[in-house]
């Protein structure tokens, strides 16, 4: 089970695609609504190409080693989801844990998504092609909750043992080598993502501060 991917809807998707490029990630797909229709403006299609046919972007997906981002257009900045890549066991396990908590769960052949309580939801892809295999990789995550009894109901349904680091933190460390923080706060957000590799120390244009090992 690996952390790999997080998604944002954004204004500002073409500001996102230019940052995401600099630190060294490369576009693996747009789709975009044009008069309601989907289509793709996937490389070696440039920004100079569509940038003024008002095309409304659902998707942009870029990727660098083991990391998956994704953003679309949005009225304003707000986190959707985490993803994490499964096996057959995992899926099977996460999927059963998500109905004993309650939680809804949305299945389907490309991925399935759990809704947690806390607005945000949990994305269980089984394909490896979205991730190449050299680095880097998501090595940790820091999400902002309103911190209450429930949380332990996340770690619950990750299969690890959460840790009370200090007040209102909580960490969750797994066995497959990532780990997820969880900060007290009033709304949901995704705070910060921790690289394995790469010299990186910065926040991108919706704010997720951005750090390697």
């Amino acid at each position: 089970m690996q952390l790999f991917h997080y998604h944002y809807w954004t204004e500002n998707v073409e500001k996102m695609e230019r940052f995401y490029k600099s630190i060294g990630f490369t576009v693996a797909l747009r789709i975009g609504l044009v008069d309601g229709d989907p289509q793709t403006f996937n490389p070696p299609l440039s920004w100079e190409d569509f940038r003024d046919r008002g095309i409304h972007f659902r998707i942009i997906e870029m990727r660098k080693g083991q990391v998956n981002v994704t953003f679309g257009m949005g009225t304003r900045d707000r986190f959707d989801h985490i993803g994490f890549l499964v096996n057959d066991r995992d899926y099977s396990s996460l999927v059963q844990r998500a109905h004993e908590l309650e939680w809804k769960v949305d299945e389907s052949e490309r991925r399935t998504f759990i809704q947690t309580p806390w607005r945000f939801r949990i994305e269980l892809q089984q394909r490896r092609e979205f991730v190449l295999e050299e680095e880097p990789r998501i090595d940790s995550c820091t999400l902002m909750l309103p911190v209450t009894e429930k949380i332990r109901d996340l770690a619950t349904f990750l299969g690890v043992t959460p840790l009370d680091t200090k007040a209102g933190e909580i960490q969750m460390v797994s066995e497959d080598g990532w780990s997820l923080t969880i900060v007290n706060g009033p709304v949901t957000q995704l705070r910060s993502i921790t690289f394995s590799s790469g010299a990186v120390s910065v926040a991108d244009p919706v704010g997720v501060a951005l750090h390697s090992i």
